[in-house]
């Protein structure tokens, strides 16, 4: 078999909310010629590892390249992503550049590319909403945040999103008790609200679901996580290949870190790629890792930011993917390796 093969991956992906079956998603990576001898083996024994399963093998087409498209409809609906193994053996998918030490994260993010397949057109969408009242909630939700967060009061930043949603919205009061007494460590200004809120629930172990309501029009309702058959996620995969969502990722400088907290440390990138970082809070209290306290370091040398974020995040057991708002904008979304 030449190194200009193609990997075919067929998965089946549980619901990031609840043990709901998500759209299933067919990975194909093509490899560069330039690909260590042993890549393709090394990648098939990581993704198995992360319980990807059903592979087979074809040679690589003419017209193969990067992304995500959504194919059939109702029950038939298939999500497939096309992937590549490059020359530094690294898994390049529409999400993002995995090495092989965060197979589980490029697992983590084709289930969310699952997720999304299920919101495309069709007779059945996703949260038991029908094609066109999804669409339409998904357009309240793309409006940009105008109040600033950065230290705000949780709830109180909850509460102001949610009033000024055009969709009804419900949030009962032991959602507003889970989050008294926190404070938002992210500026989400200008991100889409439908973002911004999922990102400001998630810390406290929160959500809100879409559903139709009563006039069928749509509504929101704030739940537990744990409460929740489906949620809300904060972003969406990216259906163009991240160097052109934020093609500055992959611009070279100069880096000097020396043992820095986490979260200094994307907070200087994040003004230098002038994207918001947003972290996964949650999945980090439910791991143990406080990106206030764990330092990271990267000796003097020119790097991408690419390059600088995967190293350091992983000193801290932590990764990264881009995602997308409602309205298209995109952000990083750092969170831990760990499911």
């Amino acid at each position: 078999m030449s190194a200009r093969s193609l990997l075919l991956v067929c998965l089946w992906f549980p619901s990031a909310a609840a043990g709901l079956l998500a759209a299933p998603v067919e990975l194909e990576v093509f490899t560069d010629e330039r690909v260590p001898i042993t890549g393709r083996q090394e990648w098939l024994r990581r993704l198995s590892e992360v319980g990807v399963s059903n592979l087979r093998i074809r040679a690589k087409q003419a017209d193969d390249k990067v992304g995500i498209e959504v194919r059939g409809t109702g029950a038939d609906r298939v999500c497939v992503v096309t992937g590549m193994l490059d020359s530094k053996n690294e898994l390049v998918l529409p999400g993002g550049r995995y090495s092989l030490n965060q197979a589980a994260a490029a697992a983590r993010w084709l289930r969310t590319a699952g997720e999304r397949g299920q919101d495309k057109p069709s007779e059945q969408a996703a949260f038991g909403l029908s094609a066109q009242q999804l669409e339409r909630v998904r357009k309240e939700l793309a409006a940009p945040l105008e109040r600033s967060t950065r230290g705000k009061d949780r709830a109180e930043v909850a509460r102001q999103i949610v009033a000024g949603l055009a969709l009804p919205a419900r949030m009962d009061a032991s959602a507003l008790e889970t989050m008294q007494g926190n404070t938002v460590a992210e500026e989400l200004t200008g991100l889409s609200v439908g973002t911004a809120l999922a990102a400001v629930l998630r810390p406290a172990g929160l959500c809100f679901v879409p559903r139709a309501g009563a006039s069928g029009r749509g509504e929101i309702a704030v739940v537990h996580l744990r409460d929740a058959r489906e949620a809300w996620p904060v972003g969406w995969p990216p259906e163009k290949p991240v160097p052109e969502v934020i093609p500055t990722l992959f611009e070279s400088f100069n880096a000097n870190i020396d043992n820095v907290p986490v979260d200094r440390v994307l907070d200087a990138l994040g003004q230098r790629l002038k994207v918001p970082i947003l972290c996964d809070r949650h999945a980090m209290a439910r791991h143990g890792v406080d990106a206030g306290k764990a330092t990271v370091r990267s000796p003097k040398s020119r790097t991408t930011y690419h390059n600088l974020l995967r190293k350091v995040l992983s000193q801290a057991r932590l990764t990264y993917e881009v995602r997308v708002d409602e309205a298209g904008q995109p952000f990083v979304w750092v969170t831990t390796m760990k499911p």
